[in-house]
């Protein structure tokens, strides 16, 4: 017997198709005729038609809002820096206005910073990623199609390995980099990447709560929403120089009103003696302070990633097996190890004098006697 209350099979359909009409939500249960999506996508029609009338700035910070919910916070940082570097060029120019001839006089201009446009120069990379950054706006303004067929992105040089520092090289850095009060910030990050392999990205995106010194071993969590890819998430143990250079940090941090939890290690930099502990720090928090290191220890070409490099080549030169080097470092394939791994000259000397047959030595040099 159904009861009455029971919902027949036509009752069912009704049910399912009837409107709902509250405060917090007005979709329809199955989307059809449903005022919530409709109203929805007009504002998306709305705001492609206005973009195109805004400056680059105007239209970077919309767009910015429309994609936040989609993308890593990292990601939104990096469209905001792009924009920057971007409005400097454009200024007032509306979208629409945009022409592939502004697109090539851009990347001229870019390269060679010309009128001290910009605070240095940028390379290939880093002008390709702006003019992307230009072209989802201009393809979310739908004015992009008619540009593409005439841009062409710069080539990328071809990749060579970085240099990593010799064994008194390394000494010198470190040397210098204590002996300086000036230098703590540059010393605190250089010894921790060196130690961890955590780089600066990594270590700005840090909250009081990723580092705990008192857990056996003490150890720091990178989380993986705070960084590039999901894989570079990772803990990693803190050996004594590590864990040191961590107490460092906290305790300066502290000095800097850091105190929660959720308050980050390294906090933003309002502006002299005054900091934000809810915001990490900017994304060239390091640079300033690096580059006066390096020159005081006769380093130009060294940079503050370069001692990933280095800390990687040191495991592997110790002997420690690929996949807990690619564990520590966050790695995801043999090919970014690769990457990342330059064993020194002096370490490639031990091995090839260790291969060497000693009777084939000997035999040698009577040859050549």
């Amino acid at each position: 017997m159904i009861s009455e209350y029971a919902p027949t099979p036509s009752t069912r359909v009704l049910v399912r198709k009837r409107k709902i009409w509250s405060p917090s939500r007005q979709h329809t249960l199955d989307h059809r005729e449903c005022p919530a999506c409709e109203a929805a996508n007009e504002r998306l029609l709305s705001i492609d038609s206005a973009i195109s009338t805004m400056t680059i700035r105007s239209a970077g910070e919309r767009f910015v809002e429309w994609r936040r919910p989609y993308v890593r916070p990292s990601t939104i940082e990096a469209f905001q820096t792009q924009f920057i570097a971007l409005d400097r060029f454009f200024g007032d120019l509306h979208l629409g206005e945009i022409s592939a001839g502004h697109l090539r006089e851009y990347q001229r201009t870019r390269a060679a910073n010309a009128d001290a446009m910009w605070k240095r120069t940028a390379g290939a990379g880093t002008i390709n990623h702006e003019i992307n950054s230009l072209s989802q706006v201009l393809e979310y303004a739908g004015l992009w199609q008619k540009l593409k067929p005439y841009y062409q992105p710069l080539q990328i040089p071809r990749w060579t390995p970085p240099r990593v520092m010799e064994p008194e090289e390394e000494r010198r850095l470190f040397e210098v980099a204590a002996g300086d009060p000036d230098l703590e910030m540059a010393y605190l990050v250089a010894s921790i990447t060196n130690n961890t392999s955590a780089c600066g990205c990594e270590l700005r995106q840090l909250q009081i709560k990723h580092v705990d010194l008192l857990s056996s071993p003490p150890e720091v969590l990178i989380p993986s929403d705070r960084v590039k890819n999901e894989f570079r998430g990772r803990r990693i143990p803190l050996n004594e120089t590590a864990a040191a250079m961590f107490a460092r940090c906290l305790a300066r941090a502290a000095k800097r009103g850091s105190v929660d939890r959720e308050h980050y290690l390294f906090p933003f930099r309002v502006k002299r003696n005054k900091y934000d502990p809810a915001r990490p720090a900017s994304r060239y928090w390091i640079r300033a302070n690096f580059d006066k290191l390096r020159i005081a220890a006769k380093l130009p070409w060294l940079r503050p990633h370069d001692l990933r490099h280095q800390v990687i080549t040191r495991m592997l030169e110790c002997g420690a097996p690929e996949k807990t080097v690619m564990a520590v470092a966050g790695h995801i394939s043999r090919q970014m190890l690769d990457h990342y791994s330059h064993i020194r000259m002096e370490a490639k000397m031990s091995v090839v004098n260790a291969i060497e047959p000693r009777h084939w030595h000997i035999a040698a040099v009577r040859r050549t006697a």
